[in-house]
């Protein structure tokens, strides 16, 4: 089951123990907009859902996490690796799986599809010269719909994967509904996030893993680490304070600060924030509302956090040892300060921002 789905559920008494115990105080968190409190539930809908059914929810969430990727990587030059991606891995269980001479023409077909949406990203990335504000309209709604189809394929290990043996048929899922909800989104995000962003080099890890710990917990892993902030998208209407997406935010912290206090050698690679990357800031992103909300660790107590993350580590089996938990937290001085301009200050103004470009494309 996976980790967002236990705390929902509340499944594992033990764990939901130790993630509430110290739990940042949800007053403690800030956002960008200027007319209401982080988690008021008054933020005003701006990107309104345009499917139904939580199929087609989950897989727009899924296909905008993609379409985050996709814009900051080109906006900042980071290497965007896709073959890194689940749906690598969906299409090697497909192929895995396929016995008979229909799955295995359908795993062919789907292959073919994921090598050429992986060609059109090279192009855009390395060919094409235009970038957000300057793509023409097809070019980014065909970005856009190669997003939705990697999402798409994401799915696949979770779901019986030849009940759709037909490639076209499978595909249909991806509708103009679709796709017209995924760039809403994407433009209130890339009209908020990059204008207020510094020219320099960023340290930037998508979906961060944190090595076995993950494992440990059915595969946890965040959205999104930019310079020292952890990042959770939350596509959904809704905009109020869930204690559950709390929880799950600071568990991934929480895996962090244990796999930095191990000095595990084997987490080093694109999937992994590096140990000399802290992580000082957790926040949430809700896209339908352009909305930022931001916890500065700093105000968290460090005999907290080591009692969290000693009960953490023991509920893990991660067997690190207690001395080098304390050596880590004694060393979390919080000193590297977060002096960037945040992405997201920008919001208010971004939501009448480049209209005539959006009512173009979507």
């Amino acid at each position: 089951m996976a980790f967002s789905r236990i705390l929902r559920e509340h499944s594992d008494p033990e764990l939901d123990k130790i993630l509430l115990q110290h739990l940042p105080n949800k007053d403690l968190f800030y956002t960008n907009r200027t007319d209401c409190t982080a988690f008021s539930g008054e933020y005003r809908l701006i990107a309104d859902s345009k499917v139904s059914g939580a199929n087609q929810r989950a897989l727009a969430g899924a296909a905008f996490d993609y379409m985050a990727r996709i814009l900051i990587s080109k906006r900042t030059g980071h290497n965007f690796l896709f073959h890194t991606t689940n749906a690598q891995r969906a299409i090697e269980i497909v192929q895995k799986e396929a016995k008979t001479s229909e799955q295995q023409a359908f795993a062919y077909s789907l292959r073919k599809l994921y090598l050429e949406s992986q060609i059109r990203i090279w192009r855009y990335f390395y060919v094409e010269e235009q970038d957000f504000y300057t793509d023409p309209a097809d070019t980014f709604r065909d970005i856009c719909k190669v997003a939705c189809f990697i999402a798409l394929i994401d799915g696949l290990p979770h779901l019986n994967t030849f009940d759709h043996i037909d490639c076209k048929k499978f595909t249909e899922t991806i509708t103009k509904s679709l796709v017209s909800d995924v760039l809403n989104m994407t433009y209130k995000f890339a009209n908020s996030f990059f204008p207020s962003l510094p020219e320099r080099k960023h340290n930037i890890v998508f979906s961060p893993f944190f090595f076995g710990l993950s494992g440990k917990l059915s595969g946890a892993v965040a959205d999104l680490y930019f310079d020292e902030t952890l990042y959770e998208f939350k596509t959904s209407r809704y905009q109020g304070y869930r204690q559950d997406d709390l929880a799950q935010l600071w568990g991934y912290y929480l895996i962090d600060c244990l796999a930095k206090a191990s000095h595990d050698k084997r987490m080093i690679g694109e999937r992994y924030i590096p140990f000399d990357w802290p992580i000082n800031r957790l926040a949430f992103y809700r896209p339908r509302f352009n909305a930022y909300e931001y916890y500065d660790l700093k105000h968290t107590k460090k005999e907290e956090l080591l009692e969290t993350l000693l009960n953490f580590n023991n509920y893990l089996r991660a067997k690190i040892s207690a001395d080098k938990i304390e050596q880590f937290v004694k060393g979390q001085m919080y000193l590297s300060s977060i002096d960037n301009i945040e992405p997201g200050t920008n919001s208010e103004s971004s939501e009448t921002t480049d209209t005539a470009h959006e009512k173009s494309i979507v």
